[in-house]
């Protein structure tokens, strides 16, 4: 069986191997999908917001086991939007690593790109596409057919949610009432609330250093342009 954070990485891949999500919801809602992995599992619990390790044993999987280490030597208790915030950033190459074991199961390939002959990048292009078939079937019939939803699932939807995978998954007719599904899914997923907020700081966050951005590069410009000089 697949981890959670792998078929949430199937999902955001299209057939040639390109995001087709927002790459910067997706480095965040991945580790967010260990959490919950790890919740499944259950290695942690949750009280009073905060995420508690209860089982420090490791699973077997690298991924899982790095995020086992990391909770297990943290100081002090966080709460979901701050180990999200932090696994984002000490985790390298998560998405990559991901991948990698995507491409051990036989499900997708790796082709490297060069951009203007100098950049090199990487895309994964399907190689067995029953299985991204499977998790959509199993989605597309939790969000508009079940009357519940097993909780692996309904984690799954909730980070669908987040990164705003629906139009890639639902047709145009289905969308307005399976974005109202997921919604109700969200609600009682606290991983999927930490990692939206996360998002939302992190936009606002960028939002604001580029607005900054433009108002020192216009200032220094006005100066140049007037007296050639600026206080």
């Amino acid at each position: 069986m697949l981890k959670l954070a792998e078929e949430l990485l199937l999902l955001a891949y299209n057939d040639n191997g390109n995001i087709v999500c927002d790459s910067t919801a997706l480095s965040y809602t991945l580790p967010g999908a260990l959490l919950i992995e790890l919740a499944v599992l259950g290695k942690v619990i949750f009280e009073q917001n905060k995420l508690v390790l209860i089982d420090d044993r490791f699973t077997g999987d690298d991924i899982l086991d790095e995020v086992v280490s990391i909770i297990a030597e943290s100081s002090h208790l966080r709460n979901p939007q701050q180990w999200v915030k932090r696994l984002q950033s000490q985790m390298q190459n998560l998405r990559g690593r991901l991948s990698a074991q995507l491409i051990d199961e036989g499900i997708l390939t790796a082709e490297e790109e060069r951009f203007l002959w100098i950049f090199k990048s990487l895309r994964y292009p399907t190689v067995d596409a029953s299985y991204k078939q499977t998790i959509i079937n199993r989605i597309r019939t939790a969000v508009l057919e079940a009357k519940s939803v097993p909780s692996r699932t309904a984690a799954l939807i909730s980070l669908i949610g987040v990164c705003q995978l629906v139009n890639s998954i639902f047709d145009p007719s289905e969308r307005k009432e399976a974005k109202q599904q997921i919604k109700l899914i969200q609600q009682d997923n606290i991983i999927s609330r930490g990692v939206a907020a996360t998002i939302s700081s992190v936009q606002s966050a960028t939002t604001a250093a580029i607005v900054a951005s433009i108002a020192t590069s216009s200032a220094s410009s006005s100066c140049s342009t007037t007296s050639g000089t600026c206080n």
